[in-house]
């Protein structure tokens, strides 16, 4: 589990989409392994998307195996189960959900759920979460909650969803305020826009060029 936490880490920005085309799923999930990514969380918000996971880590077990596959939009015991079924490395929620966490739990995945107070947090951590997505963190101050909690909170690790964008500027607020590491999705990967070869080679070199700026800033 530490070792999934430390590439969260390492990384620092976790690309994270959703695609119900398997064939673009596979595209994305080579164009961000040609950037050098290690990491990525695919969400399951469409009924098909798990099945589209799963074919996506055969893919990923035959070209790609150093790639770590997670899932995130998982909301209850039952998705929970269907995601460690199907090989997923890490799970992600937008809220804490104590079954989610138990079947996290009982199989040694990490559990990221969302949080949004202190209490929660801290409750989170408490049950047995990896670490806290502050979600959606663009709907608040996040650089200066995220500033102020690690106050009193000093050995909590944050991960913030939602409202992060690829800018230099963003970024800076986000890791200067302490967060472990960001996710971004639509702001850096729109499965809507991704057709033609050149599309994935220019979201490949977006994402070597954010990894590169993520490493920078982070120092």
């Amino acid at each position: 589990m530490n070792s999934i936490v430390d590439v969260l880490a390492s990384q620092g920005v976790i690309p994270l989409f959703c695609d119900t085309d398997p064939v673009r799923a596979t595209k994305i999930l080579n164009s961000c392994h040609k950037a050098g990514v290690k990491l990525i969380e695919f969400t399951i918000r469409a009924p098909q998307a798990i099945d589209v996971f799963a074919e996506l880590l055969r893919y990923a077990s035959e070209n790609v195996p150093d790639m770590i596959l997670g899932v995130g939009s998982v909301m209850d015991r039952a998705a929970a189960v269907k995601t460690i079924e199907a090989d997923a490395k890490f799970i992600v929620s937008p809220a804490f959900d104590a079954k989610v966490c138990q079947v996290a739990k009982e199989n040694n995945i990490p559990y990221v759920p969302g949080c949004y107070s202190p209490t929660e947090m801290h409750h989170a951590m408490q049950s047995g979460a990896a670490m806290c997505k502050l979600f959606p963190a663009g709907a608040i101050d996040g650089p200066g909650f995220v500033k102020a909690i690690l106050g009193p909170m000093p050995t909590l690790q944050i991960m913030a969803t939602g409202g992060v964008s690829p800018t230099r500027e963003n970024l800076s607020k986000w890791f200067a305020s302490g967060v472990t590491c960001v996710g971004m999705g639509s702001k850096l990967i729109n499965t809507a826009k991704l057709n033609t070869d050149t599309d994935f080679e220019n979201l490949e070199n977006q994402i070597t060029e954010l990894l590169a700026l993520v490493a920078e800033i982070k120092g």
